[in-house]
C-alpha cells in the first residue's frame, strides 16, 4: 500500500481493562483485532490477533513510556527473512486514542501499515 495514497475506513476502538479490540475494513470487507497485554510498563508482552494483518496470532513485546506503548514483533515472510511488525497505543490525549501499526520490512525499516485514530 502507499503511504502517500492511504485507503480510508470507518473504524471503532474499544479499550477497557487489559485489552484493545478494534473493528476497520478494507477494500469493502470487515475486519477485527484484539491485543491483550500483560506484564509491567517496562516489560509488555501482547497477544494479538487481527483478521487481516495476523489471523494466526502473534506476540508483541515492549514497553510503556509517557502514555505511550511501544510493542515489537517479528513474523515469517516465506523467504527466509523474518520481518517485524511494530505497534504503538498512543493515549496521551484525554479526549484521543491512537493506534498505529507499521510493517518492518528487511533493508527499509518500518512501512505504516494502519493508523486508527478515535475520539473518547
Amino acid at each position: 500500500m502507499d503511504p502517500d495514497k492511504p485507503d480510508r475506513s470507518e473504524g471503532a476502538i474499544t479499550a477497557s481493562g487489559n485489552a484493545v479490540l478494534y473493528r476497520w475494513s478494507h477494500g469493502g470487507k470487515e475486519h477485527n483485532g484484539k491485543m491483550e497485554f500483560a506484564g509491567q510498563p517496562a516489560a509488555l508482552r501482547a497477544s494479538w490477533v487481527d483478521t487481516f494483518h495476523a489471523a494466526e496470532g502473534l506476540t508483541l513485546h515492549g514497553f510503556l513510556q509517557h502514555g505511550v506503548m511501544h510493542l515489537f514483533g517479528t513474523y515469517p515472510a516465506g523467504n527466509g527473512v523474518e520481518w517485524g511488525w511494530q505497534i504503538e497505543v498512543d493515549t496521551r490525549d484525554r479526549e484521543s486514542f491512537g493506534l498505529r501499526m507499521f510493517n518492518v520490512v528487511p533493508a527499509e525499516g518500518p512501512v505504516p501499515a494502519v493508523a486508527l485514530l478515535a475520539t473518547r
